[in-house]
């Protein structure tokens, strides 16, 4: 407070920097990876100011759970105050609302962190929206700036949590949503036409579809899946290198191959003796001489007491193996399969971002006034916007 006497002149907190700001800040996924909140988070203010209040309304439809620095779990939102307004002032925050009596004896809020957004420093203050409900949805923060208090009323009902899972995985680690925004969306603003950035739950959305759509497309396996399949013996194809073409390929590594007699294991196939294609997911076998599980094994790689009695027996064989593309065999096209994923996705991405920028199923859009005209339009597969 200013010394008793002086006189102060109330400033209208109607610009900046009385207005608060949505900071995006560094959270914790359940993975312990950092993102910027911005992308989960996602929210806006409304605010209205009668004086030196300034009544703020928290908006948000999918708001989930992270652990902040703290350690603590929790639905946070992150309110920025510029460091112009709070840098020599006091600030006093409390759940529900809070008087300026009240401040007398409270002690004075530290900012949890700062960080700089389009060239402006704000403090940054966290509120776990999960607890706005044991307080009628309501949250007061006053700041003491040259001996005039000014009162934030905050406003969480509007605020929806997702309760459950955060976000689905990338079922490929080999894409991901900052690889797309820097080296396929970059310098595209990516918000609707009230500055809210698409959710990062669009950009995987898209990222596992196009994976899903190249495996069907091309009949390969693009993200490490496991399979356990049975494959008949033929004894032509056995006495051929004991040859199995396997149902799904790329093939990252064979983990087991069995005989089996009906549903019983019988021999274990040493790993040794497998010679694997792994781009077509051909097996063949090239024993030596020795034993497996009491059956003798000749020169020839034959299993005598075996080979002789079938031409043909069903689902003799059981194979366990990794399919997937494996970034480090330099016979797969990874960089290709890559290139695909990612411009696959950006078109899915792009499109539900045109019809943010002139609705949906609008194909163009045009306005004049006094001999000046701009048109926006769609084109076909992608959008593309001219002026």
């Amino acid at each position: 407070m200013k010394p008793l006497g002086t006189t102060v002149t109330p400033i209208t907190p109607e610009e900046e920097p009385f207005l608060l700001k949505p900071v995006p800040a560094n959270l914790h996924d359940v993975a312990g990876e950092v993102h910027g909140d911005i992308l989960y988070s996602m929210y806006t203010l409304s605010s209205t100011v009668v004086d030196r209040d300034i009544n703020v309304s928290l908006i948000t439809t999918d708001l989930i759970q992270h652990t902040a620095g703290n350690g603590v779990k929790g639905f946070w939102i992150g309110i920025g105050i510029d460091s112009r307004l709070i840098d020599n002032s006091k600030v006093y925050i409390s759940w529900g609302d809070l008087t300026d009596e009240q401040t007398l004896s409270m002690e004075a809020t530290e900012p949890d962190s700062e960080q700089e957004v389009d060239g402006v420093t704000y403090k940054t203050f966290y509120f776990n929206a999960g607890n706005a409900s044991n307080h009628e949805n309501k949250a007061t923060i006053i700041v003491d700036y040259e001996g005039v208090h000014y009162h934030y009323k905050l406003d969480f009902a509007a605020v929806g949590m997702k309760v459950g899972n955060n976000l689905d995985d990338i079922i490929w680690d080999s894409v991901s949503v900052q690889a797309i925004k820097d080296k396929y969306l970059f310098g595209i603003d990516l918000s609707d036409s009230n500055g809210n950035p698409l959710p990062e739950s669009l950009f995987i959305h898209y990222l596992n579809a196009s994976v899903d759509y190249l495996q069907n497309l091309l009949d390969i396996v693009i993200s490490e899946t496991e399979f356990t399949e049975k494959h008949d013996y033929i004894r032509n194809d056995y006495q051929n290198w004991g040859f199995i073409q396997l149902d799904h390929n790329p093939v990252k590594e064979v983990k087991r191959l069995n005989l089996t007699y009906g549903n019983r294991p019988s021999i274990d196939i040493p790993l040794d003796w497998i010679q694997l294609d792994k781009l077509t997911g051909q097996i063949t076998l090239f024993p030596s001489a020795g034993s497996a599980n009491s059956l003798i094994i000749g020169q020839t790689g034959l299993l005598f007491g075996f080979q002789s009695q079938w031409d043909y027996a069903p689902m003799l064989w059981e194979v366990e193996y990794v399919a997937g593309i494996d970034d480090k065999d330099k016979n797969m096209p990874f960089n290709l399969i890559q290139e695909a994923v990612f411009k696959r996705a950006s078109m899915g991405i792009l499109n539900v971002w045109g019809d943010l920028i002139i609705g949906a199923g609008i194909a163009s859009q045009s306005v004049s006034i006094d001999g000046l005209s701009q048109s926006i339009g769609k084109k076909c597969c992608y959008n593309r916007y001219v002026a």
